[in-house]
């Protein structure tokens, strides 16, 4: 008998470090093979912050670059999202209504609790309760006992809500602080109406757009809230956000997962030149430099006017032990690499004294393919490593008589760069073959232009473009195309509901545009220039 529960205890044994491994592989690819794109990008104290998800890694041949304005190396750095000191605020917002279904009362409580607990350390949250105004439980804080109070104590009353114009109001207020940390909105609720006298949806839609937070949306389904509950999921997908229904057929701790997944993005930071403060519009190119091959994403910030504030400056080592001012930062944003990232707790939902391992169907199945996949990364690497060293020496660094104190100290070093230009005063653009650049001029509202660097095709429509008109809503999500073949342009409709017309007439297909010829995208007319060598705005 002892023989056979000595058995029984080692299958178990077994069984739970297999568990653990398959979790462990799971978050390691959730971390390194999510879909790439820009969470978040704003613009503060004179910096420009990008928030990406699904990178894990960026390489030497990484580029940023600003309009038509390429990135000097020394004013780009990188680091992972926990090693800020803030790495992020949460504002969850619960529509606390009795329309609310009572059974989902429970599911609200502990899908809360879960994001509170899975918090990284030094996240600052804040819960608000809405109805037809907003009010604040707290301010932000990471004190989770607290929070956890404030949940417990959450009661539903008979009265409307007003989701569109609290999320207006929320994220007007946000735009109005000067803080480069990234701020996203997490709404439980049972859909969305439009106020007869308020903001709009599509109003809402616009502003959540052109803005800089995320919007993630839980829904509870009732039987007549289909239109409303789609909604509140079209603010989300407007701020390129998840959003879930609570129904049967989705797991809390899927949810859970889901909310907690920006603990793993990558954190650009990036000194703009003092001349783009304008209080235009910017738009970013990156190529950036992965182990899976180069990435193409692009975001657009609104630039203060003004000069941007000076940050302070010390002294610091460079590669040709020249000392040079560069700025000061109260931690490091250091380049990472995948060793350092390391792999998130297992976050308990303590609703209940119940405790959960997120964990889906099938893992075991796939397990083996996600570990072959990471081995042989991790193989790569570590070649990738070994072939650095031998050239640069036994610590990667190169032999060039660096102060590895001063380097290790957490000031901003050469390894704590991207690697854009050898030289940043020969700086140029992107994907050198772009040697044109086209400018929408806006004839009815002068003062207003959108540039881009033109290889063969420029996109352009409402948002995730080229070149996004984020203020006009006829125009549509994806719009037009301008189109570089040699040296003639021509512009082509891409199916937009409200068309686009040259010479006043819509276009039907596509056809030839010359510098300074007039077309019309949704409202407003543009003037079209066409110029080499990446001249314009």
């Amino acid at each position: 008998m002892g023989r056979k529960q000595g058995k029984w205890r080692r299958l178990r044994l077994l069984a739970g470090m297999a568990m653990t491994w398959i979790y462990v592989l799971t978050m390691a690819a959730q971390a390194y093979g999510a879909e790439a794109k820009v969470v978040s990008a704003v613009v503060s104290d004179g910096f420009i912050y990008i928030y990406l998800r699904g990178i894990a890694e960026l390489g030497e041949n990484t580029m940023f670059q600003i309009g038509s304005q390429a990135c000097p190396r020394e004013d780009v750095a990188v680091g992972t999202i926990d090693s800020l000191e803030v790495p992020m605020r949460t504002i969850l917002l619960v529509d606390n209504s009795k329309s609310i279904p009572e059974k989902n009362h429970e599911d609200i409580k502990a899908l809360l609790k879960g994001v509170v607990w899975g918090a990284m350390e030094g996240e600052m949250i804040r819960i608000g309760t809405i109805s037809d105004q907003l009010t604040y439980e707290c301010t932000f804080t990471s004190d989770k006992e607290m929070l956890e109070s404030i949940i417990e104590g959450i009661a539903y009353w008979d009265q409307d809500t007003y989701l569109s114009d609290i999320l207006y109001d929320v994220i007007t207020q946000l735009e109005k602080e000067d803080t480069g940390v990234l701020t996203r909105i997490v709404v439980f609720a049972d859909g969305a109406d439009d106020k007869a006298i308020g903001y709009t949806n599509e109003e809402v839609r616009e502003l959540i757009e052109r803005g800089s937070y995320p919007v993630y949306a839980i829904g509870f389904p009732k039987k007549n809230n289909p239109k409303q509950l789609e909604t509140m999921f079209s603010f989300a997908r407007a701020s390129s956000s998840e959003y879930y229904l609570v129904d049967e057929t989705i797991a809390r701790e899927e949810i859970i997962e889901g909310l907690l997944q920006d603990q793993n993005d990558l954190c650009i930071r990036i000194r703009p030149d003092e001349s783009l403060f304008d209080g235009g519009s910017r738009h970013i190119r990156m190529k950036l430099d992965t182990p899976q091959g180069d990435i193409e994403l692009t975001a657009t910030v609104r630039m203060p006017f003004g000069e941007g504030k000076e940050p302070e400056t010390e002294k610091a080592w460079t590669n040709s032990q020249e000392e040079t001012e560069i700025e000061t930062v109260t931690e490091a944003l250091p380049t990472i690499t995948p060793e350092e990232r390391k792999p998130k707790p297992t976050v308990s939902e303590k609703a209940n004294g119940e405790t959960f391992l997120w964990m889906y169907p099938g893992l075991g199945v796939s397990a083996a393919v996600i570990g072959a996949g990471l081995a042989f990364w991790f193989l790569r690497s570590r070649s990738k490593r070994k072939r650095a060293e031998e050239t640069n020496g036994a610590d990667g660094r190169k032999e060039q008589g660096q102060d590895v104190k001063a380097m290790e100290s957490g000031n901003w070093e050469d390894e704590t760069r991207l690697n854009l230009d050898e030289d940043p005063d020969e700086a140029r653009p992107l994907w050198e073959k772009k040697q044109y650049c086209v400018t929408l001029h806006n004839i009815d509202k002068p003062g207003i232009s959108y540039t881009a660097l033109i290889a063969d095709v420029v996109r352009v429509g409402r948002m995730g473009n080229d070149i996004n008109i984020p203020d006009d809503n006829t125009v549509s999500k994806r719009h037009c195309e301008l189109i570089l073949r040699g040296e003639i342009l021509y512009i082509k409709d891409v199916g937009s509901k409200n068309g686009t017309k040259y010479q006043n007439v819509r276009i039907d297909g596509e056809i030839s545009v010359a510098s300074g010829d007039i077309v019309e995208i949704g409202r407003s007319r543009y003037r079209v220039e066409l110029e080499k060598n990446g001249a314009g705005s």
